[in-house]
């Protein structure tokens, strides 16, 4: 399934859903100490750091407390060594962007240079009307609107303190292929939330594989999603089935 990167949400919705679930756990749900003794080690052997395993980063159990009972202190710990890169800050984006943040991830990098439109007022809660008009149009220098990324990154930095978000501010094109790769350069994990040409997504896919960083792509069409997860060669899961513990 992988390998034939079929990146269409059918007829392969809920096998997508299936496998994303049990793909997702496998990211922060590897505890044991031979598990993480061959997670560091893959990743030495690649020649870059993703996702370290045991770091020395001191867990706040008090902002933390409700979701340490979930992934326990490694998971948080490996959580809070990673840095995220989300090309897309439409609603679907910038709601991974909230609760990743939230969440405690290392560091965040938003890619979209897109301004935005009245459609992204319906998705978007970090988006205004002031934003499609006065405040963002063309300055009398010749400057350019706001994206979306830049408009969105003051409100999700101030959600957690501990996070860092910044902007990619050498793309100016979502379909610009050469930028978004270099994003990919020191990532642990690449998220896509919108429409990209799926020659471009395979580019990004096996960049993502050549440097041990996770890959997902995903979109949300009105009440239809679609996930694809690609997180390499190998990964642990933990969880035998996805289901809640009784």
């Amino acid at each position: 399934f992988l390998s034939g990167r079929n990146f269409s949400p059918f007829p392969l919705t809920q096998q997508v859903a299936l496998d994303s679930k049990l793909q997702t756990t496998a990211i922060y749900h590897s505890s044991t100490p031979t598990q993480s003794i061959k997670t560091q080690k893959m990743s030495n052997d690649n020649g870059s750091v993703q996702l370290p395993v045991g770091g020395a980063a001191e867990v706040d159990e008090k902002l933390y407390s409700r979701q340490l009972y979930v992934m326990g202190h490694e998971a948080q710990r490996r959580m809070m060594s990673s840095r995220a890169v989300i090309l897309g800050v439409s609603g679907l984006g910038v709601e991974i962007a909230k609760n990743i943040i939230l969440a405690g991830i290392s560091s965040v990098t938003l890619c979209d240079p897109c301004p935005p439109t009245s459609f992204d007022l319906g998705g978007n809660f970090y988006l205004s009307e002031g934003d499609l008009t006065t405040e963002n149009d063309n300055d009398t220098n010749g400057g350019s609107k706001k994206g979306r990324a830049e408009l969105c990154r003051e409100k999700l930095a101030g959600l957690n303190e501990y996070v860092k978000v910044d902007v990619a501010s050498n793309v100016s094109s979502l379909k610009e292929e050469e930028p978004l790769l270099h994003l990919v350069d020191g990532a642990s994990c690449v998220v896509i939330t919108v429409p990209l040409p799926h020659s471009l997504l395979c580019a990004i896919n096996d960049k993502c594989r050549a440097a041990n960083a996770c890959f997902i792509y995903t979109l949300t069409t009105g009440v239809f999603g679609q996930v694809f997860c690609d997180f390499g060669p190998s990964f642990v899961v933990s969880d035998k089935d996805g289901e809640n513990p009784a």
